[in-house]
């Protein structure tokens, strides 16, 4: 049976850099969905595909489709988001959100890993989010698995490779879950 490990966290926490080193390791990852059906959007000539009336529906689409294609061989995979870090961005009761919560009743994953806003924060093309506005979205990303039945397992800040070293430390010696990545 195939271990899911998801990564979250507000943008610019360095998830996607994380999810790359933990390919480099070897392990089988899945690309975050929302950065890539931006960027497919953008050479497709839409200059801000998050004022389409479906953005969040269309990222929800493509997350299940890379989900679904989960190879069964596959015994440990990383996720760069789920379905559900769009409830953070969601108004609360729209039909997105219940969309969201619905498919959430029948998908699992094995942990939840919090990665933390690191301490310097750029904007670019995708990352448009403000310093202030990635507190606030780490905050209710939290509080959104939370309310899912997930503890998210927080990593603090280091380097990609100190990261990905503890997060598969956690994933084959999950006795210390109360190990923080760096002092």
């Amino acid at each position: 049976m195939t271990r899911k490990y998801l990564l979250t966290g507000a943008p610019g926490s360095g998830k996607s850099s994380l999810i790359l080193e933990l390919e480099w390791f070897g392990k089988y990852i899945i690309r975050e969905a929302a950065e890539d059906w931006i960027n497919l959007q953008k050479a497709r000539g839409i200059e801000d595909p998050r004022i389409l009336p479906d953005f969040q529906e269309k990222i929800l689409e493509l997350q299940q489709i890379r989900e679904k294609k989960i190879p069964s061989y596959t015994h440990h995979i990383f996720i760069d988001r789920s379905y559900a870090d769009g409830l953070a961005y969601a108004k609360p009761e729209s039909t997105t959100a219940n969309t969201i919560r619905k498919f959430m009743e029948t998908t699992h994953y094995d942990e939840v890993f919090l990665i933390e806003r690191l301490t310097t924060h750029k904007q670019t093309a995708v990352r448009t989010e403000t310093k202030q506005k990635a507190e606030m979205l780490e905050e209710l990303i939290e509080k959104g698995y939370k309310k899912l039945g997930y503890n998210p397992i927080r990593v603090a800040p280091g380097t990609t490779k100190e990261r990905a070293e503890f997060i598969l430390q956690y994933c084959y010696e999950p006795k210390k879950q109360t190990v923080r990545c760096l002092t």
